[in-house]
């Protein structure tokens, strides 16, 4: 094989891996979104039906609010529900994979490109997801209205730091 032909093997080998590693990297955010959604959808569950075309901050959304954060029901919330203990497993399984074709990449000596920018301006495993966070929408468009979803509102349809705070900690 010619030069030419073997680096355009190379290339296509490792964009095709490149393209797994961002999608699995996707897929992770997904979960994520997913199960910040199911702990969400448990303190919607308690307001009324409202007319879709009026906008409003219920009552039962307002006592929440006034509770204040509560880090460690939402944690319990994670470690006790049925749907939330299943999404967290897929959520650990897509992260090993994410580490295995990472290392793949790695030992054949073309590292993925979100690791060769993690590296090259050295950022914490936190500052990364914030990159994918970013980035998502650019790649998938749903993310757009996922963001808006998990964020109850129709105007952030961008990964806020709130949202980030939200999914990451």
């Amino acid at each position: 094989m010619n030069d030419v032909a073997t680096m355009a093997t190379v290339l296509g080998d490792w964009s095709e891996a490149n393209r797994r590693h961002l999608g699995a990297e996707m897929t992770r955010l997904r979960l994520l979104l997913h199960r910040r959604v199911l702990w969400l959808r448990r303190h919607w569950a308690h307001e009324g039906p409202q007319d879709s075309m009026t906008w409003r901050i219920s009552d039962a959304q307002a006592d929440w609010l006034l509770n204040g954060s509560r880090d460690d029901e939402e944690s319990a919330f994670y470690d006790t529900d049925a749907d939330a203990i299943a999404v967290t497993a897929s959520l650990r399984a897509v992260e090993a994979g994410i580490g295995a074709i990472g290392m793949e990449m790695q030992q054949a000596g073309a590292p993925a490109a979100l690791d060769v920018l993690t590296q090259l301006f050295r950022l914490s495993r936190i500052e990364r997801d914030v990159l994918v966070m970013a980035l998502a929408p650019e790649l998938d468009g749903s993310f757009e209205r996922l963001y808006a979803y998990a964020q109850d509102d129709l105007t952030h349809r961008f990964a806020t730091p709130l949202l980030a705070a939200a999914l990451l900690e």
